[in-house]
């Protein structure tokens, strides 16, 4: 697996208070030093609509500036004007070289709905890594135990994990590593897929404890398991334009359902790379299978 990776350009989009409060204590744990972005886009000619919203998130981002400098982070508000709101975000993220974007999941939400909004097309276009934070808890700095799914054995799951450490760094939390084995799958297979992961915490100073549930129905395993959890980190582990155009997405589900926080962590990808990379797994799966 690759190196340790670590954040210091984050963008974080804004669009009401509630945002600010949900997302600046978690972009907190998160960095240590470097700068947060916080951005509002104003769709042209709706300045006027946004004005109160806009003026209580700047209060609220100044309440946190003095917590989070004293950390050598800095903190930078920025107003953006837009014809799209998720256009504004990824051109910002391009213009301030941002290493991640972080957003917001608020209400519950279905594929039909996700799909027109700001967070499915910043997730789709950027070619940043994408972070979703939908947040269970009122204090991210609470949470004990983490659940990190893995399910692929040649997948290089260093980013995520090296997000992971940077939160058990600030909360002092305890990473568990779980993977669902559906029928046909052997145990020992499993092993194999654990070692990666769980050899990269453990070269930086983590021991993470493993799990492995019988279930063909991975959403319901994990909606489950989440109640013994306080935060479930989750996303796609395959190319995610090509994914989530054929296939849907899974996570909408365990993210809407889950007992606990969640975070649905994207890595950048160019979508024109992802549509060939997706299609050339997908074809190397199906020769696999048929010459079983």
């Amino acid at each position: 697996m690759s190196q340790t990776h670590q954040y210091k350009n984050i963008l974080v989009p804004v669009r009401h208070p509630n945002d600010v409060n949900r997302i600046a204590e978690f972009a907190q744990t998160i960095i240590d030093r470097g700068r947060i972005t916080f951005l509002t886009v104003i769709k042209q000619d709706s300045f006027l609509e946004m004005q109160e919203d806009w003026r209580k998130s700047s209060r609220a981002i100044e309440n946190y500036e003095n917590e989070i400098t004293s950390r050598k982070i800095r903190i930078m508000p920025k107003i953006r004007y837009s014809n799209s709101i998720w256009k504004g975000i990824v051109e910002q993220a391009e213009e301030d070289e941002s290493d991640m974007i972080l957003m917001g999941w608020g209400r519950k939400i279905t594929f039909r709905s996700l799909r027109q909004t700001p967070v499915e097309n910043v997730l789709s276009h950027s070619d940043r890594d994408v972070v979703v934070f939908r947040n269970q808890d009122n204090n991210i700095t609470n949470i004990e135990e983490i659940l990190l799914p893995v399910a692929y054995e040649d997948y290089d799951y260093s980013k995520r994990l090296s997000l992971v450490l940077q939160l058990i760094k600030s909360t002092g939390a305890e990473c568990t590593l779980i993977h669902i084995l559906r029928k046909g799958h052997s145990r020992e297979k499993v092993e194999k897929i654990f070692h990666g992961p769980r050899q990269y915490m453990k070269e930086r100073g983590t021991e993470c404890k493993t799990k492995i549930i019988e279930n063909d129905n991975i959403p319901e395993a994990l909606i489950q398991e989440s109640e013994n959890y306080d935060l479930i980190v989750l996303g796609p582990t395959r190319e995610y334009v090509f994914s989530r155009y054929m296939f849907g997405w899974l996570t909408d589900e365990i993210v809407n359902n889950a007992k606990c926080s969640s975070i649905v962590f994207k890595e950048a990808e160019l979508p024109w790379k992802a549509w060939i990379k997706g299609t050339i797994h997908g074809l190397g799966k199906e020769l696999q299978n048929f010459f079983k």
